[in-house]
């Protein structure tokens, strides 16, 4: 198996992530956007034990969460309402946040329990902590940018290169198993959450034609 990086690199590599810092949140945020091989490989050094990783990639991913409800909540209730909105403003943002979380908790564990059982099948040598790290940061232009319309979009994509990154070098895998490792548990909740739509008598063709029209009136 070919790594994700040569032997020539390596060392480069992990002296220059041995003098980045990202004990800061800032730091954090910088490090996972910009500098995200640096970063992965910084906490893959730091071998931290596995409760430790877990908590603090929790507390970042939960920053981050609460960070997008609240712009996400801003932006709704100075947004123009329909005179037929049942729910007061106030009601209906409490219930969408409240959602909107447990949603995305539950999203980060499947996530990352798909995308590790698969990075092990394709032999990689991560642990569970460390792929809930690379999916916790790689979350991170999706929640800082997911509010924003088209650039969210763009947000999601570089988020699934991050993680591609975090799992070659966590995993030790090469670019392209890294790539399958993110792209097929992906692929499979798409499919999972088309067939959950069509099953409830919702055709996700009419649905998003209809948004798309909504959207554009």
């Amino acid at each position: 198996m070919v790594s994700y990086k040569s032997n020539g690199t390596a060392e480069v590599k992990k002296v220059f992530a041995k003098e980045r810092d990202y004990s800061t949140l800032v730091g954090k945020v910088k490090g996972a956007l910009f500098e995200c091989s640096s970063f992965f490989e910084k906490m893959k050094l730091e071998k931290m034990n596995a409760r430790a990783s877990v908590n603090r990639s929790l507390a970042y991913f939960f920053i981050i969460v609460l960070v997008y409800l609240v712009v996400a909540s801003v932006v709704y209730a100075v947004a123009p309402k329909p005179k037929t909105q049942a729910l007061p403003v106030s009601l209906a943002i409490a219930i969408a946040a409240t959602l909107g979380f447990a949603v995305s908790v539950i999203f980060l564990f499947v996530s990352s329990t798909l995308v590790h059982a698969t990075a092990r099948m394709l032999k990689g040598r991560g642990t569970y902590p460390e792929t809930l790290i690379v999916v916790s940061f790689g979350s991170t232009p999706a929640y800082l940018l997911g509010w924003i319309p088209l650039l969210g979009l763009l947000a999601i994509v570089y988020g699934v290169f991050i993680q591609l990154k975090g799992i070659a070098i966590m995993h030790d895998l090469s670019q392209a198993r890294a790539a399958a490792s993110i792209l097929v548990p992906l692929a499979l909740m798409i499919i999972i959450s088309i067939l959950l739509l069509v099953s409830s008598g919702v055709d996700p063709l009419v649905t998003g034609a209809k948004v798309t029209t909504t959207a554009t009136s």
